[in-house]
């Protein structure tokens, strides 16, 4: 019976590889994200999946992402995948026995994405952004990863990833503005295929404590082109600078004052984080994309 089993998961991955549009979020063999979740934001650490096996609840097979390494992942997750569609669903086996859409590449700006913070109540997450990096598409909706005050990041469905909120971020929240489970690396046969840079590409993190952002700054149009505007309410002066995925200084500009534009002609496509430092020493941090 296994092995009729295996013969038809085989059969239907076989299937879809031949008509599939979009990278799928697994590999054909070992497969890993390492996520970071706050429980409290005096500890926070993270946690690895790793695809272990099948699983059918119902009449619907699901791929079984165990976790090994970090406090507060103690629960296999179950996450199945169309990669036409570019889809993936999230079975919420341990709570409300449903399943979640958890990403959708075919979502375009203006879509809505329906984001269950309980098994009754939803709120709609509107597409705001969909870009390119590497070929690979980008979908951003409208709701905020926030790791205890500190890491403050948009929702982005990536094709041949995931989400830079992990599979299981539904039903995890009271609203849109305070998922706490956050991507740090995705890996595709024991090679890195993403890395966050908030943490400079960490991909294994425990920290005690977080120093919140101390005070607030907006940079748009994110993701931008040769040009990223900076609007700061602080009245003192303040130093600028931008960091690729290395961690790595590309542009500092010192002594401004007041909003600012800065000029991105000579940074490649990719994510970079850009800090602000105070002349008192308060500094907050952003993370943007250039296109």
């Amino acid at each position: 019976m296994k092995k009729i089993i295996l013969s038809m998961l085989l059969l239907v991955a076989g299937n879809q590889i031949k008509a599939q549009s979009y990278e799928s979020v697994f590999s054909d063999t070992t497969s890993q994200w390492n996520i970071v979740r706050a429980a409290a934001c005096d500890l926070f650490c993270y946690g690895d999946y790793k695809v272990t096996d099948t699983v059918l609840f119902d009449t619907t097979y699901y791929f079984k992402l165990n976790t090994s390494g970090g406090m507060f992942f103690d629960n296999p997750i179950y996450v199945r995948e169309d990669s036409t569609s570019g889809k993936v669903w999230y079975y919420d086996y341990q709570f409300s026995q449903a399943e979640y859409l958890t990403m959708d590449l075919s979502l375009g700006v203006g879509d809505t994405f329906v984001y269950y913070s309980s098994p009754t109540i939803a709120y709609d997450a509107i597409v705001d952004t969909v870009y390119y990096v590497n070929g690979k598409k980008h979908v951003q909706i409208g709701a905020l990863i926030n790791i205890c005050g500190t890491v403050f990041d948009t929702i982005v469905f990536i094709e041949g990833t995931g989400t830079t909120a992990g599979f299981a971020f539904q039903n995890s929240s009271s609203d849109l503005s305070n998922i706490n489970e956050y991507l740090l690396c995705h890996s595709k046969d024991s090679v890195n295929v993403y890395a966050e840079t908030y943490f400079n590409g960490a991909c294994q993190l425990c920290m005690l404590g977080l120093q919140e952002n101390q005070f607030e700054f907006e940079v748009f149009p994110n993701p931008a082109n040769d040009l990223l505007n900076i609007k700061l309410s602080a009245q003192e002066q303040y130093d600028v600078e931008l960091f690729d995925v290395s961690g790595k200084t590309v542009l500092t500009n010192n002594n401004l004052s007041g909003n600012q534009i800065l000029s991105l002609n000579e940074l490649k496509s990719g994510s970079y984080l850009i800090q602000i430092t105070l002349q008192n020493g308060s500094k907050s941090i952003k993370k943007f994309v250039k296109q």
